[in-house]
């Protein structure tokens, strides 16, 4: 089961950590996350705002650049944005981004 975002565990840091990837590629959290969960409800500013802000509070360091989407993606598989036969936030990710960025 998907773990639902900013539920209290380390899901807020990651979709924090995705938002300021896919910013910096010009792209957003909502639309990704629309794409990987079409049946979901869309995630909204403030509630991307809500989680970002909680991410902030727990800690989380934001690259200042992305050489690497490797640890991005590790964090995804951890909090199981992942599962098989639907496409997930990891494998939207990889698919969009692996020939960009360096993937170990």
């Amino acid at each position: 089961m998907r773990p639902t975002p900013g539920d209290g565990s380390i899901d807020a840091c990651v979709l924090a950590l995705l938002d300021h990837f896919l910013s910096s590629v010009g792209l957003s959290l909502s639309e990704i996350y629309q794409l990987a969960y079409p049946e979901e409800e869309t995630l909204t500013a403030d509630r991307i705002a809500e989680i970002k802000d909680f991410a902030h509070w727990q800690g989380v360091a934001l690259p200042e650049h992305w050489n690497s989407i490797d640890l991005l993606l590790k964090s995804l598989h951890e909090v199981n944005f992942h599962l098989s036969g639907i496409p997930q936030l990891a494998d939207i990710v990889t698919e969009r981004f692996a020939h960009q960025f360096l993937i170990t």
